[in-house]
């Protein structure tokens, strides 16, 4: 679809790709390959441009078989699926001539450099739109491309911290904490993949690309803009650290419990639910205590009986294992919800049931793998992994000799000269 005015569409007989002729050149690092991965399962090709070696993102721990490779990184599989790979060095500059060639026939490029960079190589987005003027540039930096903090150094804590999430993580009393994921890689990312297609269909519109610009703190301040900024700016209340087990200004019960084999999570704030979980307690253990007509009260008001109501809750919970208390809840209407371990996830009925667990061959390996699967699900236009995730420079070949015309003696004299 290079260079057209026609925005990616389906064709609606439930067997096209709804980025079908869409080329991407995906220059980013662990804060984009998501973006990359979102568009390559839409039908979009996507070219992982590595420089000569691979992605240093390739020794992301962990590895198929617990053997360190560079081509085993369980990390990087995820994130490139789907992906065809070339290795050209910027740095260099026939890399950089050849890189413009590539861009003549590009749709989107997605970068993680810092701002600045591409402009210092000669690729900035006004020299890639004199030669390309449908080419959208998608840019994920920490901070943005502009202001005082654009080139600070950045990483998934920092992004993390200063986008204001980290503050409300952890325990009262105790420092902030990072989760143990990783949203810097995921969240930005989406919002870059979004960014491009909608520029994209500007394009329809207008003929011209455009500069789409993310921030990592912009993107994951998103995380509390409803509850935590929009409620700053409006009340001046600094939304604080909760701890995991009750949040007392929305009610009492809400947060976590333990059950016979793990934890489940319970809210309960309309009196009418209240009402319907004392009776529940009260025939399950006999505790008279529960069916307190003070309790009925809206859930802020509740919490001021928390020390009364927290150990008759314990004590409901410890007698149930999580799904058995789950499915009971659901009959009574009641918001009980077990809180799945990661080993708990690929035996869960509703994923199974959705097909959400997605078998790849890799056939180097002589081995299947199960990744987890789409973060959505279209009708007409399926989502689908293309390929396994490549090995370093896999289709050098292709696109250099089968693309751009280039013959296997230039190839060898362009890898000599260090520019792929």
């Amino acid at each position: 679809m290079a260079n057209t005015q026609v925005p990616p569409s389906a064709k609606g007989n439930g067997l096209e790709k709804a980025l079908e002729g869409v080329r991407v050149l995906d220059l980013s690092n662990e804060f984009g390959m998501y973006c990359g991965r979102l568009l390559a399962d839409l039908g979009a090709d996507v070219i992982k441009v590595e420089p000569p070696g691979g992605d240093s993102e390739r020794n992301l721990p962990p590895f198929y078989q617990n053997h360190p490779n560079p081509d085993r990184s369980l990390t990087y599989w995820y994130f490139n699926a789907s992906k065809r790979s070339i290795t050209l060095n910027l740095d260099n500059f026939d890399g950089r001539q050849i890189f413009r060639r590539l861009a003549l026939n590009c749709d989107i490029i997605l970068e993680t450099f810092k701002p600045g960079t591409l402009e210092k190589w000669g690729l900035g987005i006004h020299t890639l739109q004199n030669l390309n003027p449908g080419l959208v540039l998608v840019s994920i930096s920490g901070f943005g491309q502009t202001g005082p903090h654009r080139n600070y150094e950045t990483s998934d804590i920092v992004a993390y911290a200063m986008s204001g999430t980290m503050y409300c993580s952890g325990d009262p009393g105790q420092p902030p904490v990072k989760g143990p994921a990783s949203p810097s890689r995921y969240i930005p990312a989406a919002h870059a993949a979004e960014g491009a297609l909608l520029a994209l269909l500007a394009r329809a519109g207008t003929g011209r690309g455009q500069h789409v610009d993310i921030s990592l703190q912009e993107s994951l301040s998103s995380l509390i803009t409803e509850f935590g900024v929009a409620r700053y700016l409006n009340t001046g209340f600094v939304l604080r650290r909760w701890c995991g087990y009750d949040r007392p200004q929305f009610g009492m019960p809400q947060g976590t419990y333990r059950c016979q084999d793990g934890w489940v999570c319970c809210y309960v704030a309309r009196p009418e639910h209240w009402i319907a979980f004392a009776i529940w307690i009260n025939e399950v253990t006999g505790n008279m205590a529960i069916l307190d007509e003070r309790f009925e009260a809206p859930a802020p008001e509740r919490a001021q009986y928390t020390h009364v109501i927290r150990p008759i809750v314990e004590d409901f919970f410890m007698r149930w294992t999580k799904e058995e208390v789950y499915r009971e809840a659901q009959l009574r209407h009641i918001t009980i919800s077990p809180m799945r371990t990661v080993g708990d996830l690929p035996q869960d009925p509703q994923l199974k049931d959705r097909g959400y667990w997605t078998s790849v061959e890799h056939e180097e390996l002589e081995d299947t793998i199960v990744y987890p699967g789409r973060p959505y699900t279209l009708a007409e236009t399926p989502w689908q992994v293309q390929r396994r995730p490549p090995m370093i420079g896999e289709h050098n070949h292709d696109v250099y000799c089968g693309e751009l015309g280039l013959s296997p003696q230039e190839l060898n004299s362009l890898s000599q000269v260090g520019a792929i």
